[in-house]
């Protein structure tokens, strides 16, 4: 890529790594995080944004869980189905961003749930630079 871009490659190696988790647990998680964010006042931000004119059409929120939030807030449903939704969006969402990241060559993935994430960081280390 840099090369065609006319362009030298850096002067130091790259060594790139992804944290993944068990299915189960990433999703506990999503669904807690949605729940972080609403008590962090998401949806007082969605009512702020509705009063100003932004809707659905509006870009910014076309974002993850924004149009079922609005939808809750215009009374076409309740907070609590739009809760699952939001969740379900999430997921769904995070299933397309370890596809994109399972076909990048050369990733180096380290599952966060073991009991020593950064040893693993640390033998992945080594084995590139030939120290294993």
């Amino acid at each position: 890529f840099l090369r065609e871009q006319g362009r030298r490659p850096p002067s130091f190696r790259f060594l790139p790594f992804a944290l993944t988790l068990p299915r189960p647990l990433l999703y506990q998680r999503i669904n807690r995080r949605v729940l972080r964010m609403l008590e962090a006042g998401w949806l007082e931000e969605v009512k702020r944004l509705a009063a100003r004119g932004y809707d659905e059409r509006t870009p910014a929120m076309e974002s993850v869980g924004y149009r079922p939030l609005l939808r809750a807030v215009r009374g076409e449903i309740s907070l609590d189905e739009a809760i699952p939704e939001i969740q379900r969006e999430t997921r769904r969402y995070a299933k397309r961003q370890l596809t994109w990241f399972r076909a990048q060559p050369g990733l180096r993935w380290i599952d966060r749930s073991q009991e020593e994430p950064v040893g693993l960081l640390v033998e992945a280390f080594r084995e590139a630079l030939g120290e294993a």
